[in-house]
């Protein structure tokens, strides 16, 4: 409640809508647009007077001002402050991204163009699967999906739909396949074989820990599934995470009872991601995230025996809460990408070693990850500085031809040979420091990288850039 400084009788109550009484309460108006027109966003926050007639209020859209007591509202600058939950960097056009955002629905774009509102509501996971149709998938919260098309218009698909007491979580998670159906998480998991005018079908019982005999936890809405992930080379194989701490494998074409618990060795926190080696059979990756007084390590996991058993590859990450992971493949080295609550942290060496991924994002909590191979691109969306994207082509096997006639060998052990003159060399970690710089160098000299702990690198000489791999 806010009271005007220049006048006691006129009091303002921010909310989802803000009301204003200028007779100290008896009568009441709202002196805001209607939230969902989006010319004032809703959730009002704070409130101050600039003077008797000037408001300024925030909101979780940005910072309005109104000059005539809420007759009129202008927004004052474009922050660059969204609070993404998931983000999608393959869309119909390629480099535009999207992502799903508190209180902002799906927004798409990119640095060079306007960001605009594909749906509303709390936005989560988006798919865009058909560009001719436009078929695409949006989320609200606690499961609430959408099907779009042209020739369908919007049918919601709600997880909710299946039963309204169904467990779901706030960030439903929810896979798309090649056909278009659907798998869902509540805390079971549901299937919708033909969207968007079929009926969800049970997958699984209850595979979170609420209710079951002997875990001591009530049966409650807060136990539910949190993550999906599918097998790259083959998409009926799935694994399951949730926010007890529980992780499942099982093929959705198998029926109800074909999920095996795979959590023996990991601990009981919320899971974060869960993924697939995309180049070797029965490896699997898991993070989990929870803060505790005692505990302050960042849980991150693989097993390479399908989850008989578990191996810590923390390393040397900082201790904070990891939130996504993401693989590449490339020259069978497979890079691992992870979202922390301190930023982006990359390794090429399967956890070994963890570096801080390039400069300039700040440390903030990044909530998820997605890479677009087409335009050798890593983007992160963030809880509450927006969405950022990163040049990883040094990874996705992008390197320049003129570079690798410049030295030799690559990968090198021990040193790197000049092929031709060159004016300056400079080597640079996955986190942008610069590690080796040499000036006037001439063609057949050695160059030592002994020094330089074995992993990937950036390179630049003269005017080529390319990766250098370092194998010890």
């Amino acid at each position: 409640i806010h009271v005007n400084p220049f006048d006691e009788n006129h009091i303002v109550i921010p909310g989802v809508d803000q009301f204003q009484s200028f007779d100290g309460g008896s009568n009441w108006t709202i002196n805001v647009p209607d939230w969902w027109t989006y010319e004032v966003h809703a959730d009002k926050h704070e409130l101050i007077f600039q003077d008797a007639n000037t408001l300024i209020i925030g909101t979780d859209g940005g910072i309005y001002k109104s000059e005539d007591l809420g007759l009129n509202w202008e927004v004052l600058g474009e922050l660059p402050i969204t609070q993404f939950y998931r983000v999608n960097a393959q869309t119909f056009s390629n480099g535009v991204y999207a992502g799903g955002a508190q209180d902002n629905g799906t927004t798409s774009g990119n640095y060079l163009s306007s960001w605009g509102r594909d749906f509303g509501g709390d936005g989560f996971q988006s798919y865009y699967v058909d560009v001719i149709d436009e078929v695409a998938y949006f989320e609200t919260q606690r499961g609430n999906i959408y099907y779009t098309s042209q020739s369908v218009g919007v049918e919601q698909i709600g997880v909710s739909a299946i039963d309204p007491n169904e467990n779901t979580n706030w960030n439903t998670p929810y896979e798309v396949f090649d056909d278009h159906s659907v798998l869902a998480g509540s805390s079971r998991l549901l299937y919708m074989d033909n969207p968007p005018f079929d009926n969800w079908v049970p997958l699984s019982t209850n595979l979170t820990l609420s209710g079951v005999p002997g875990s001591g936890v009530p049966v409650d809405r807060y136990h539910t599934i949190t993550e999906l992930g599918q097998n790259p080379s083959n998409e009926n194989e799935i694994l399951v995470g949730t926010s007890d701490g529980l992780v499942w494998k099982g093929n959705r074409q198998q029926g109800m009872n074909n999920w095996t618990n795979i959590s023996i060795g990991l601990p009981a926190n919320y899971v974060t991601s869960v993924n697939y080696s995309k180049r070797t059979a029965n490896k699997f990756y898991v993070t989990l995230t929870g803060y505790y007084p005692t505990i302050s390590t960042p849980y991150i996991f693989k097993t390479e025996d399908g989850g008989v058993t578990w191996d810590p590859i923390s390393s040397n990450l900082p201790p904070v809460g990891i939130n996504d992971l993401v693989t590449y493949d490339r020259d069978n080295n497979e890079f691992l990408f992870i979202a922390t609550d301190a930023g982006v942290f990359v390794s090429d060496n399967d956890g070994v070693n963890w570096e801080l991924l390039g400069t300039g994002l700040p440390t903030v909590n990044v909530e998820a990850l997605d890479i677009n191979p087409a335009d050798q691109r890593l983007i992160a969306g963030t809880y509450g500085r927006s969405m950022w994207s990163y040049d990883i082509s040094w990874a996705l096997g992008v390197k320049s031809k003129e570079l690798d006639v410049l030295i030799y060998p690559n990968p090198a052990v021990d040193h790197i040979t000049m092929s031709e003159n060159a004016k300056q060399l400079v080597i640079t970690n996955l986190s942008g420091s610069i590690v080796l710089q040499k000036e006037n160098l001439l063609k057949g000299m050695h160059v030592s990288i002994e020094s330089l702990p074995s992993g990937m690198y950036h390179i630049r000489i003269d005017d080529k850039v390319g990766k250098l791999q370092i194998q010890h």
